[in-house]
């Protein structure tokens, strides 16, 4: 009798996914034990879940109650992070790639905010989702028209100070480090100095040199996830990680939908945040 495989698959981010494939569930506690080990220290640096990696592949095998009121779970080394199982072609759990409706809202929310913002159109009210939503819809309203203003400023000073210097730093964490020290450094200084100019200026960098043009480019292309797959059928499978990029749709977003708002519609529309404000004119005194 042949064994069943399967793959495992987990969403580190929206951007990346760690695929294991061919996991033989005639001996799934053990492959579990040694998939879950080298997850943890390859992938999972910060989790603060157990080390008994033969305890936790019991559980994920067998279940195990947790306290009461909570969902009867398996615990996994994955805690915080989506995973799915794929078994001939057919997938159950937190599909990795976006084609869970959450995701795809996210990703499509993310993706239009982003196209709103390289077009200089400013946030309202009227972009509130139409989604029904728990909780107090008022409360969640003004904390939007009070928040999103500094989100759109410190994405556009994200992606002139941060962005490029963290991706050239690589996976050099000493360097990513220092990238980010750098920015944090040339943003501190800008805003102790001339808070209003330091504004205006990462506006003019944002929008004339390149940045905005850049993301409008990539939007206007499927996006791109970084896949990392360790097929267990090789005996060099923990160094054996290939990479592959998959250009994937954005469910639910089509570029260059994204448009400004009529006055009459927006709500209580909000100037372009931090911006710095026009000098009055002096009243010229009569006699």
């Amino acid at each position: 009798m042949s064994s069943t495989l399967f793959d495992l698959e987990i969403m580190l981010d929206l951007g990346r996914v760690v695929i294991f494939k061919n996991l033989d569930v005639s001996n799934l506690q053990d492959s579990f034990a040694t998939v879950f080990q080298f997850f943890r220290e390859t992938y999972d640096t910060v989790s603060k879940t157990p080390n008994n990696y033969a305890m936790r592949a019991h559980q994920a095998v067998h279940g195990t109650s947790v306290r009461e009121g909570c969902w009867d779970g398996i615990p996994t080394a994955f805690n915080g992070f989506d995973i799915a199982y794929r078994i001939n072609g057919a997938v159950f759990g937190h599909d990795p790639f976006g084609k869970d409706e959450r995701d795809a809202e996210i990703i499509a929310a993310l993706a239009r905010n982003l196209e709103r913002l390289c077009w200089g159109f400013p946030w309202d009210v009227s972009r509130i989702s139409e989604r029904e939503w728990g909780g107090d819809a008022d409360l969640r309203e003004r904390l939007l028209k009070m928040l999103m203003p500094l989100a759109d400023r410190a994405s556009k000073i994200f992606h002139v100070e941060f962005e490029r210097q963290i991706a050239e730093a690589g996976d050099d964490i000493e360097a990513v480090l220092a990238a980010v020290s750098k920015g944090w450094e040339v943003m501190t200084e800008g805003l102790d100095v001339d808070r209003a100019n330091y504004f205006w200026e990462n506006d003019k960098v944002f929008f004339g040199a390149g940045h905005a043009r850049r993301l409008l480019a990539e939007l206007s292309q499927p996006r791109q996830v970084r896949v990392v797959t360790h097929d267990l059928s090789m005996s060099n499978w923990r160094e054996n990680g290939v990479e592959t990029v998959r250009g994937l749709d954005r469910i639910g977003y089509k570029f260059g939908r994204v448009f400004p708002t009529p006055a009459t519609a927006a709500g209580g529309a909000l100037k372009p945040a931090n911006s710095p404000k026009p000098l009055r004119k002096k009243k010229r005194r009569t006699k």
